[in-house]
């Protein structure tokens, strides 16, 4: 008898099990409650064996003679059907998650090939994993981590999802790699499809506005270390993270110096950042609130194993400052670019600048100036130094335009300044 739909849904049930052939292996089987399910009957090997294709009306009568007719293909071909299924079926259960591969990205690639993971782990575990974490890798789709990235892009971080698009293209690449699955689907994402070209930045605070900012810090609620932190940024141009994560052996201050190690120098070499005298002054400040401790900036949380505190902290501060010092998305980087702009005010030259900034040289620079220019940044740094806590000392904002005045409309150098 040749199956039918007709004859599928008048099937019903008996008490008994049954079943209802339709040719060629493929029948039914009717249970006792009266469950209609699909078989494939066949020998292999000389052993009976039976094949489940799904059950009525779940799977629709097309449906199990598709899947029919492909088992018994694999049988031409002299595979066992359902040992396929049951690999298939195995191979599936142990399949990666994406929160699999983000653990094993993270501990493979990232640490290994980055010398601070932190941001790579925040994006992923933040904004990959709460949304995809469970999804296997072989599933996931173009369009459900353009879904994550539009979200990113919707509460109003536009670089915030280039990051995560970027990270996450590395990410599924290892996964190829790694014969995960067979295609990246990141591979059609780009920054203008995301959150679009990003504009280089070139915010930067005015005198008036370092004023305000070293104003609010003093008065602020916020912890002494962080006020700190700050403050040591606007006098030194260094990185949040070299801060951040610094040890007190690296900072001599019978010396004067701080010593950035290459383990932690964004261009893998050490870095030498000569400390005027209000930098001595911030560091020995600084040592009081953390006396005995490894780190500049312990972590509060409870381990094992002292830890720095995350580098993300200084950015929550000046969020914090941004409306008392009447500033407009200050951050850790527009210290830098600050300090960069009003240095070179200073009259000190470009490339002693990006010496104190340790930033490589280009051009021919690169290829034949092997100098470090050590004492040109001693003097530049002190004549920074110096300027700043003359600004500081300022008791009213009509004091600082004066400042800010005379020091744009002079002709100065850091040799007059020093003299």
């Amino acid at each position: 008898m040749r199956l039918t739909d007709k004859l599928l849904k008048s099937l019903s049930a008996t008490g008994k099990r049954y079943e209802i052939a339709d040719g060629l292996g493929l029948s039914v089987r009717v249970s006792p409650a009266g469950l209609v399910t699909f078989q494939f009957r066949y020998r292999f090997r000389g052993n009976p064996c039976r094949h489940d294709l799904g059950t009525y009306p779940l799977t629709t009568l097309a449906e199990a003679r598709e899947r029919h007719f492909a088992a018994r293909k694999l049988l031409d071909e002299g595979l066992d059907p359902m040992a396929i299924r049951e690999q298939a079926d195995r191979e599936e259960q142990s399949a990666w998650t994406v929160d699999d591969l983000i653990d094993d990205f993270l501990k493979r690639k990232i640490a290994r090939d980055r010398k601070r993971p932190e941001f790579a782990r925040y994006l992923l575990k933040t904004n990959v994993a709460k949304a995809l974490g469970k999804r296997k890798v072989k599933d996931v789709s173009t369009r459900e981590i353009v879904g994550v990235l539009e979200k990113i892009v919707d509460r109003g971080a536009p670089v915030l999802a280039n990051r995560t698009a970027s990270i996450c293209k590395q990410m599924f690449g290892f996964a190829v790699q790694k014969g995960l699955r067979s295609d990246n689907p990141c591979a059609v994402i780009t920054r203008s499809s995301v959150g679009g070209r990003e504009q280089p930045r070139t915010q930067y605070l005015s005198y008036q506005e370092l004023w305000s900012l070293w104003q609010a810090l003093d008065s602020s609620s916020i912890a002494n270390p962080f006020k700190i932190a700050i403050k040591i940024l606007i006098v030194t141009g260094q990185r949040r993270g070299e801060l951040m994560l610094a040890q007190w052996s690296e900072i001599d201050l019978p010396q004067k110096v701080w010593t950035i190690p290459a383990s932690r120098s964004k261009n893998g070499r050490p870095h030498i950042v000569p400390l005027s005298t209000l930098a001595v002054g911030l560091f020995v400040q600084l040592r009081e609130c953390s006396a005995g401790k490894r780190f500049l900036f312990p972590s509060p949380a409870i381990a094992k194993v002292e830890q720095p505190c995350d580098i993300r902290a200084l950015n929550h501060v000046l969020s914090r400052l941004n409306d008392s010092a009447n500033l407009k998305n200050c951050s850790p980087h527009v210290l830098r670019h600050t300090f960069s702009t009003l240095v070179s005010e200073l009259g000190v030259p470009l490339h002693v600048i990006e010496k104190v900034l340790n930033h490589s040289l280009g051009g021919m620079l690169a290829v034949y100036n092997h100098q470090d220019f050590l004492p040109e940044r001693k003097v530049a740094l002190q004549a920074w130094g110096d300027r700043i806590a003359t600004l500081t000392k300022a008791e009213s904002n009509s004091e600082v335009e004066t400042l800010a005045r005379l020091w744009s409309a002079r002709e100065v150098s850091v040799e007059s300044l020093t003299a």
